[in-house]
C-alpha cells in the first residue's frame, strides 16, 4: 500500500489535498500552498545500525506535518508541527508494529491533543 496522490488530510471540518512534490531515497514530500497558509507533509524511512536493547538493526519511520500560516503586515508567520516516529527491530512484523502505533494514534485524538498542548499529562 502507498499513500494516495494527492494526499488528502481531514482538517478543521474539511479536507486538504497535498500534492506530491518530491519522492526519493526512502522519503516523500507532499505540499499544499494556499493564499494564507501552506501544509507540508514529509515521510522518511531509514535503517539504523544498532539498538541498545536488541543490539541489532532498526527501522525508523517518521511522519511530519507542518502548517505555516503566513504573517501579515508586521506579524511573523505562525508555524505548527506534529510528528510521529516509529522505530522497530528490522526483523519485526509490520502488523505487530502497527498494533503499537495504532494504540498511540487512538490515544492522541482531538481531546488528548488539546490536553497535551495545554500542558496536561
Amino acid at each position: 500500500m502507498s499513500f494516495s496522490k494527492p494526499l488528502v488530510l481531514n482538517y478543521d471540518g474539511g479536507t486538504k489535498s497535498l500534492e506530491l512534490v518530491n519522492q526519493d531515497n526512502y522519503g516523500t514530500t507532499y505540499l499544499l500552498r494556499e493564499s494564507t497558509q501552506e501544509f507540508r507533509m514529509e515521510i522518511r524511512h531509514s535503517r539504523g545500525n544498532t539498538n541498545a536493547v536488541t543490539r541489532g538493526k532498526t527501522d525508523r519511520h517518521n511522519v511530519t506535518l507542518k502548517q505555516t500560516v503566513y504573517g501579515t503586515g508586521d506579524e511573523p508567520d505562525v508555524v505548527r508541527q506534529v510528528s510521529m516516529t516509529i522505530t522497530n527491530d528490522y526483523r519485526d512484523t509490520a502488523a505487530d508494529v502497527a498494533k503499537l502505533s495504532d494504540a498511540v494514534v487512538d490515544l492522541i485524538d482531538t481531546t488528548a491533543a488539546t490536553d497535551l498542548v495545554g500542558w496536561l499529562s
